[in-house]
């Protein structure tokens, strides 16, 4: 009997090849954060520190509610087309003449627009516990590049719902983009503390430019032509990864509805 169960629960493990590795992989990442955090608070590099201001509540706070948002865009898309595939209703979805990338956008509305207000209570928490009250343009500046920040992760999030529609099986590109922007965007500590290669990949993620502008706008009250090679880049990520992002769900949605397994899974 005991076998039995062995055998089963290993056979449900080989069937979703990436889990055991993203595991694996997702202990490994987080060890290296804190390694990477205890790099950056040692008196070795002190002004790593001091370059945002010397507060580092205020520096993690606004990376880790920036990557919320941006796991909300991600997830919330390729969950509604997991679900709709698992229940079997999303031919009846596209039945009334909705395009793969409207759905896409539909079932991102109410999920971001409540990440964005979830968002600003959290910024309002962190400005009162770092006795740093937001004003009224602080608070604009944080809707306004939140909302780019996430717009350069939409097309992330259809390569991720792509691989969902054409694999009919659990997602691990949302598992593997939310560990390389929480290890390498600058996220839980300055990206200068991390090795070469680490600052090679930090400047391909868009996270990385966002982060930075908003720090820079709340922490120090940069203007906007202050970070404006951040902005720029920002927006030319987001108009490649979009881009990539829809020629990846159009194409998997339309070889799934010729051979009639866009409602498997």
């Amino acid at each position: 009997m005991f076998l039995a169960f062995l055998k089963r629960d290993f056979r449900l493990e080989v069937s979703y090849r990436f889990n055991l590795i993203l595991q694996i992989f997702g202990g490994l990442i987080f060890l290296l954060i804190f390694y990477f955090i205890s790099e950056s608070l040692t008196f070795k590099n002190p002004e790593l520190l001091e370059k945002y201001g010397d507060n580092y509540f205020l520096f993690s706070s606004l990376g880790i509610v920036t990557i919320n948002l941006v796991m909300v865009s991600l997830l919330s898309s390729s969950s509604a087309f997991r679900e709709a595939q698992m229940l079997g209703y999303l031919d009846n979805l596209l039945s009334y003449r909705l395009t793969i990338i409207e759905l896409f956008f539909y079932n991102l509305s109410y999920p971001l627009l409540k990440a964005i207000f979830i968002g600003l209570i959290q910024l309002l928490f962190i400005g009162y516990m770092s006795n740093q009250y937001l004003s009224l343009m602080e608070i604009f500046d944080f809707i306004f590049i939140s909302y780019l920040i996430l717009i350069s992760f939409l097309g992330l999030g259809m390569i991720s719902s792509a691989f969902i529609l054409y694999f009919k099986v659990g997602n691990p590109i949302n598992l593997l983009v939310g560990f390389i922007s929480s290890l390498f965007s600058g996220i839980f500590y300055p990206i200068e503390s991390l090795p070469s290669f680490g600052m090679v990949i930090a400047k391909v993620i868009p996270l990385t430019y966002g982060i930075d502008c908003l720090r820079e706008r709340i922490m120090h009250g940069s203007k906007y032509a202050d970070i404006s090679d951040s902005l720029i880049i920002l927006l030319v990520l987001s108009a490649v990864y979009f881009i990539v992002g829809y020629a990846a769900i159009t194409l998997v949605s339309n070889l799934s509805r010729k051979d009639g397994s866009i409602s498997n899974y």
